[in-house]
């Protein structure tokens, strides 16, 4: 019995991935936080509900006791750590506690719920695949909390593929690009969510940049590419035999970006960004 832990699968990149690794011969544990997204995982084939907040350590240790002996009895046990927000804002302007709620969930809520299933995933020789972003791998203005907690992500990626694989385990970042998913209603495309932290001089300093930071947001929101790409990915990083250590999920044109920003001096990427907020 092959089991596959999946957080944040109530919508989005987390709910297209769990059908589709439920599809494709795993018993998925789908992790929701509220017991009415449980009741749609109840009518899936091959998915189990599973409720799980990451944030909180009492929720993750429930979720373990409730599932501990499917995964004492399984052949393989994987972990997509899929459950993440967005923050967005100047660094100046985001209170801490937004900060801190961006942290809360997308790294140490990571760190939670592997430390929890990886005793079950190194007895298996299982595989651990964090969502990452693009954010990761170079940083937007106004996307600090959110591209900060995905570099994180990044490097406690690598640290843990590093000490696991003596245990014949891989780990495997996934980084899309702009996907057609709800987090772009739930935030990043509303300008009074850009807005909402900001005293009234601060929206008067950075209110044109983040003014234009909409528009950007909203183009990208168009020209998503579809949740199942990403699907695609998961699918593949858990059944691949010799899967690559990083995935990006998105246009051809993405890819050229994320090249060339890896390679390209600061100040020329400085500068090109600049140009964008004239």
């Amino acid at each position: 019995m092959k089991i596959a832990i999946v957080t944040g699968a109530s919508s989005g990149i987390g709910q297209a991935a769990a059908r589709r690794l439920a599809s494709s011969g795993f018993q998925v544990l789908a992790g929701v936080r509220k017991a009415a997204d449980a009741a749609a995982w109840e009518r899936v084939p091959s998915a189990t509900p599973l409720l799980i907040d990451v944030t909180l350590e009492d929720s993750v240790n429930a979720a373990l006791k409730k599932c501990r002996s499917r995964l004492e009895k399984a052949t393989e046990v994987h972990l997509v750590n899929n459950a993440g927000i967005a923050v967005a804002g100047p660094v100046e302007g985001v209170s801490l506690d937004k900060w801190k709620e961006q942290f809360e969930v997308n790294v140490f809520g990571l760190i939670r719920a592997t430390q929890a299933f990886l005793p079950f995933i190194r007895a298996t020789k299982g595989r651990v695949v964090n969502i990452s972003s693009v954010s990761g791998l170079a940083t937007s203005p106004y996307l600090g909390p959110y591209s900060a907690s995905k570099f994180a992500v990044e490097a406690i990626s690598d640290a843990l593929r590093r000490e696991i694989a003596q245990f014949g385990c891989r780990v495997v970042v996934v980084e899309p690009g702009p996907i057609d998913t709800p987090i772009w209603n739930k935030g990043l495309s509303k300008k009074d969510f850009l807005l909402s932290d900001l005293s009234d001089e601060l929206q008067k300093v950075y209110g044109h940049d983040l003014a234009t930071l909409h528009k950007a947001v909203e183009k990208s929101a168009r020209d998503a590419v579809p949740v199942g790409l990403v699907a695609d990915v998961v699918e593949k990083a858990l059944l691949a035999r010799r899967p690559r250590t990083r995935y990006i999920v998105g246009t051809r044109a993405l890819h050229a970006q994320m090249a060339a920003a890896r390679f390209a001096p600061d100040r020329l990427l400085d500068a090109l960004v600049a140009m964008e907020f004239r």
